[in-house]
């Protein structure tokens, strides 16, 4: 999964094609969103989440906060959801 920026999330919404958004829940009170969009130099689709200025995933507390911020910003309406992070490892 590739981090990217606020302003990179907002163009590749504004520019290309976005699929398969899902809110993912990594912890208790840790949720983020992915999305693929189709690298147009490639044609590879990328997995992608917004990252902070520190490069670290971006994450909510409250997924009702998360869900409006994707609506708000984005107009998102539809996705999924998991409630395991597949790429989060359980100790």
């Amino acid at each position: 999964m590739r981090l990217i920026e606020q302003r990179e999330v907002e163009r590749a919404f504004r520019e290309y094609p976005v699929e398969n958004v899902t809110v993912v829940r990594k912890e208790a009170k840790c949720w983020y969103f992915t999305f693929q969009v189709v690298d147009p130099k490639t044609g590879i689709p990328a997995t992608c989440s917004l990252g902070t200025q520190r490069g670290e995933l971006r994450c909510w507390a409250d997924p009702r906060s998360l869900f409006s911020f994707l609506d708000d910003k984005f107009g998102v309406s539809e996705g999924t959801f998991m409630l395991k992070d597949e790429t989060h490892e359980e100790k």
